[in-house]
């Protein structure tokens, strides 16, 4: 069974430690290039590398609402509660990069714009991302009912999708103190970055945040497989 392979997947702790210890050395590495490798932008000076993390938060607290999406369409259509499990994992780690992202935003617009937040249609955007990642994980903690908790969380997470298109289309289609896409545009990924070392250092960026948002969702649902595995023990010996 799928329900099988996937518990095998998540419970077994070469599949976990592999994950941790690759996403361990590629944001070592991606810190090094950002430090000590990528030059800094001729107009924006250091503050332009945050970035180098500001960038692939945002895509991975976007990837996370996909997952939420795939996994809310799953359960409604299959009933089975192993779909559920994998979502609270995403929408646990989406919210931390979704504040990722805005706490990097904020640090970086500080000396360039002169204030830390402005109510900038990109900015708003993703913030109404965060919460809509707050109300679901409150959402899931107002009820003990497990079906009834996770069929609202499946319907939260695939309305909370409506947000994204306007989250990356937010710059093209309104008048914004946010740039235009620089690392991810038609023309290719880091096709507005000065040099070859930003582009390479955007890119390794990208690989190590994603590498680290899969090993703590790795970490996550294994944490709520082995909680599942207790409270079964704990009903047949009350039972």
């Amino acid at each position: 069974m799928l329900e099988d392979k996937l518990r095998e997947l998540f419970l077994g702790d070469r599949h976990a430690n592999g994950v941790a210890w690759l996403a361990f050395v590629l944001v070592g590495a991606a810190l090094a290039a950002v430090f000590l490798y990528v030059p800094s932008d001729d107009f924006q000076g250091p503050t332009q590398k945050i970035l180098y993390f500001h960038a692939p938060a945002a895509w991975n607290a976007m990837l996370c609402m996909v997952a939420l999406l795939v996994y809310g369409v799953l359960f409604l259509w299959l009933r089975e509660p192993i779909w559920d499990t994998l979502a609270v994992g995403a929408g646990e780690v989406g919210f931390l990069f979704c504040t990722l992202n805005l706490a990097t935003g904020m640090l970086w617009g500080k000396p360039i714009w002169g204030t830390y937040w402005t109510w900038d249609s990109r900015l708003t955007s993703a913030l109404v991302l965060w919460f809509i990642y707050l109300s679901y994980l409150l959402l899931r903690s107002l009820t003990d009912h497990p079906e009834a908790r996770a069929r609202a969380g499946a319907i939260l997470g695939i309305l909370g999708c409506i947000d994204l298109p306007v989250i990356h289309f937010s710059v093209l289609w309104w008048r914004t103190l946010h740039p235009q896409p620089a690392a991810i545009s038609p023309a290719g990924l880091g096709a507005g970055l000065e040099s070859s070392a930003m582009k390479v250092t955007l890119m390794l960026g990208f690989v190590a945040l994603t590498m680290a948002a899969i090993a703590l969702y790795f970490g996550r649902v294994r944490h709520e497989l082995l909680r599942q595995e207790v409270e079964s023990l704990r009903a047949r010996v009350a039972g």
